[in-house]
C-alpha cells in the first residue's frame, strides 16, 4: 500500500516537471522569436553575413572606416542631396542619433553625390544634420554594398556582420521605432540577438559581389556655348563604362537615362576606345533644350550580368543637372554690348530726328522754313472754308511773298498781286494764280513732313 502510494507521488510529480519544462520552453520560444523579429519589425530583410570595411572621407574633412565604429549598432544610410525620399528621411535619422547618443546604436551617413562635397556640407549645416557622414562620391562603397536604390539603410552590428538590409525612405523617430532600437541596444552581437541561430535560411538574402566586381559608369560634363545653355540648343551626354576586370566576363544592357519633360532626347549611339590600355564602351544621348528650366537628367541606371550566367545586377549613377535659359536672357556680354550699342544708335537717330523736325539750325546755303508748317496750311483752310476769302487770298499772297524774300527774291511779283487784290477795284486776282500760290506753299509743308 505504501509503495502504491509512494509510486503515485512520484508520478505526479514527473508530470508537474513536464509541465513546467513546456511552459518554460514555450516562454523561451516566444522571447528568442521576439528577439528574432525585432529586426523584422524594423522593416529589415535579415541577414547574416560579414560587412564589408571601407575608408571614405567626411562631408566636413578627414577621413573614417565603418570599422571606427565597431561594438555598436550602426544604421548605415546611403543617400544623395537630390533625391527627394532621402531629404524627407535625414531629418528622422538625426532625431534617431540625438535619441540614442548615449547607447551603442550609432546613425552614419554614406552621400553618394557626384564632384565637389561643398554643396553636401552646405546642405547638412542648412538643415542641422549632425550624425557622421561619409562621401563616396565615385560611388566606390554604395556599389560594393549594392545600394542601387536610395534611400537604402544597413544595420550592422556590434561584431561587424551585416545584419539587415532596408530599401526606400521610411520615418526612424516614431515611437514605435524607438522602442525597438531600445531592444536592439540590449544585444552585444548579433548571434546573441539570434540566440545562436542562423538567419536568412539556406541561401542569403543579400550577399557582396564577390567573382564580378560593378562595371564604373561615368558621366562627362556638358560645355555650353559660353557658359549658359540656351533654348533651342543641341547637347550630348556621354556615359562611359570601364571594367574593373576582364570585359569579357560582363553582359550588359544600354543604360537607361531619364529626360525630364522640357528636354527632348533624341535616341542613343555608342561607341568603343582603348584609353591607357583599358577597354572603354561609350553611349552619346544626344538632347535639344525645349524651355527654359532647372532639370535634373538622371538617374542613370546600368544593368549588368556575368557572361557565365547568373542575377541581373544594377549600378546607378545620380546624372546632371542643368539650368537652361532663353534665347534673349542668356546672352554672353559681346553679345548684350552689341544690342546695347544698337539700341543706343537707335536712340540718337530718333533724338536727332526729332531735333531736325522740331528745331533747324540755318546753315549757309541750306533753306530753313520751319514757319511753314501743318498748322499755317490748316489755318489758311479753315479761312477757305468759313467763305472769307478776301481774307483768305491777303493771307495766301503775304506768306508766298515771305518765303520768296527767304529763298533770296524781291517779293515784287507777291507786292504787286497784293495791291491789285487790296485796291483793284474790281480787278480780282486770278483763280489760276491763287492755285499756284496754294501748291507752292503745300509743297514746303511736305518738305518739312519729309525731314
Amino acid at each position: 500500500m505504501l509503495k502504491t502510494k509512494l509510486k503515485f507521488l512520484v508520478s505526479m510529480y514527473q508530470l508537474k516537471f513536464l509541465l513546467l519544462s513546456l511552459i518554460l520552453s514555450a516562454t523561451f520560444t516566444e522571447l528568442l522569436n521576439a528577439q528574432d523579429n525585432i529586426l523584422e519589425r524594423l522593416g529589415f530583410t535579415p541577414t547574416q553575413i560579414k560587412s564589408k570595411d571601407f575608408t571614405l572621407p567626411y562631408i566636413k574633412g578627414s577621413e573614417g572606416s565603418l570599422s571606427d565604429y565597431r561594438g555598436k549598432w550602426v544604421l548605415l544610410n546611403f543617400w544623395a542631396t537630390w533625391c527627394g525620399p532621402c531629404r524627407m528621411e535625414m531629418p528622422t535619422l538625426e532625431s534617431a542619433a540625438q535619441e540614442f547618443q548615449a547607447s551603442n546604436i550609432q546613425v552614419v551617413g554614406v552621400s553618394v553625390d557626384q564632384g565637389n562635397r561643398r554643396l553636401v556640407k552646405k546642405y547638412l549645416k542648412e538643415t542641422g544634420i549632425t550624425f557622421p557622414n561619409f562621401h563616396d562620391d565615385q560611388s566606390e562603397v554604395s556599389r560594393i554594398y549594392q545600394a542601387t536604390a536610395i534611400p537604402s539603410v544597413y544595420i550592422i552590428s556590434p561584431d561587424g556582420f551585416l545584419a539587415g538590409v532596408f530599401r526606400g525612405g521610411k520615418s526612424w523617430e516614431t515611437q514605435e521605432v524607438f522602442e525597438e532600437l531600445k531592444k536592439l541596444s540590449q544585444y552585444k552581437t548579433l548571434s546573441e540577438l539570434n540566440g545562436g541561430k542562423k538567419v536568412g535560411g539556406n541561401k542569403e538574402s543579400f550577399s557582396f559581389p564577390k567573382d564580378l566586381l560593378p562595371p564604373v559608369m561615368k558621366v562627362s560634363s556638358l560645355k555650353p556655348e559660353n557658359n549658359i545653355f540656351k533654348v533651342g540648343g543641341v547637347h550630348t551626354l556621354k556615359v562611359s563604362i570601364t571594367w574593373p576586370s576582364n570585359s569579357r566576363r560582363y553582359l550588359i544592357k544600354v543604360p537607361t537615362v531619364r529626360f525630364p519633360k522640357g528636354l527632348n532626347s533624341k535616341g542613343v549611339t555608342s561607341t568603343t576606345s582603348i584609353r591607357e590600355g583599358q577597354s572603354v564602351l561609350e553611349y552619346h544621348y544626344p538632347f535639344e533644350l525645349k524651355e527654359k528650366g532647372n532639370y535634373q537628367i538622371g538617374p542613370i541606371e546600368l544593368s549588368y550580368s556575368p557572361r557565365s550566367g547568373g542575377a541581373e545586377r544594377f549600378s546607378r549613377h545620380p546624372g546632371i543637372s542643368l539650368s537652361v535659359a532663353s534665347r534673349w536672357g542668356a546672352l554672353s556680354w559681346m553679345e548684350f554690348a552689341f544690342v546695347v550699342f544698337l539700341l543706343f544708335c537707335a536712340v540718337l537717330f530718333l533724338f536727332w530726328r526729332h531735333k531736325r523736325k522740331g528745331k533747324k539750325t540755318f546753315h549757309p546755303g541750306e533753306e530753313n522754313f520751319s514757319w511753314i508748317n501743318g498748322l499755317l496750311f490748316e489755318e489758311l483752310q479753315r479761312m477757305k472754308m468759313e467763305g472769307k476769302q478776301k481774307e483768305y487770298i491777303s493771307k495766301l499772297i503775304e506768306l508766298n511773298r515771305k518765303l520768296s524774300i527767304e529763298k533770296g527774291l524781291d517779293g515784287k511779283e507777291e507786292n504787286a498781286l497784293l495791291e491789285t487784290h487790296k485796291y483793284g477795284g474790281g480787278k480780282a486776282v486770278d483763280e489760276m494764280k491763287v492755285r499756284y500760290l496754294e501748291k507752292r506753299l503745300e509743297h514746303e509743308v511736305k518738305k518739312e513732313d519729309i525731314i
